[in-house]
């Protein structure tokens, strides 16, 4: 069985030696251990792990919040906080990045390992139901049950959206805003490279920092979207 690849961002190198060699003695594979931002952030770009443990005090300006909001921006992954001691203040600004754990110092091995787990299992389940998302989409007087998966992008028509789907070939006319519709689609899944269009990543077979190719379509990505879009690609290529 594959071998969960886990990230240690913790800065009292002891601490993190420690929980390295207890989870290689639970099978799990310790992609490396780094000390601040900078080197969380150049251990994720060279070996994506499967779950993150972030230390929230770094060392430097930037903390674990920090590489949490940036896994949250471009990579798929779920997180687990370490903290040394109950911060409020801290805990608040920790919640927007959604957590998948928060585990005070020092903890219990057994309780670690179970918050890994629990972790990636719910996250697993989490994946499989969002990209196994099924909308209902008003076409004129129909209605017609969609995944999420099987549309290959979407573009604005004055008042409609229309929906590119992927098997049956076919293009769905939907009266609906872009906001609307991006609302109910996977944020993982589904990048706005421009105002007029919605892109399934799943479909995109090449891309520049001007354009994407979605199924030999080419799209056009905006100036203000470019930074974010391409960095998203790259990490998830």
């Amino acid at each position: 069985m594959k071998k969960s690849k886990i990230l240690i961002v913790e800065d009292e190198i002891l601490i993190a030696n420690t929980i390295s060699r207890y989870l290689n003695s639970k099978d799990y594979e310790v992609t490396g251990i780094a000390i601040s931002y900078e080197e969380a952030l150049e251990l994720l770009k060279n070996d994506q792990p499967d779950l993150a443990l972030l230390d929230i005090r770094l060392n430097g300006n930037k903390t674990g919040i920090d590489v949490a909001h940036y896994i949250r921006e471009n990579l798929s992954i779920p997180h687990i906080y370490l903290t040394s001691q109950y911060d409020a203040a801290a805990l608040q600004a920790a919640m927007p990045t959604f957590p998948s754990g928060y585990l005070n110092k020092p903890m219990q091995k057994e309780t670690l390992h179970s918050t890994i787990e629990i972790a990636l299992f719910n996250f697993s389940q989490n994946k499989k139901t969002e990209e196994g998302q099924i909308l209902t989409l008003s076409s004129g007087s129909e209605k017609h049950k969609v995944s999420a998966n099987n549309i290959i992008y979407m573009q604005s028509d004055h008042i409609y959206i229309k929906v590119f789907l992927k098997s049956p070939k076919q293009i769905l006319l939907v009266r609906k805003t872009m906001k609307a519709m991006k609302e109910e689609l996977p944020s993982k899944t589904f990048i706005q490279p421009n105002r007029s269009c919605i892109v399934n990543t799943k479909y995109i077979e090449s891309w520049d920092s001007k354009m994407l190719k979605v199924e030999g379509t080419e799209i056009s990505i905006s100036r203000n979207n470019k930074d974010a879009i391409i960095t998203k690609l790259e990490q998830n290529s």
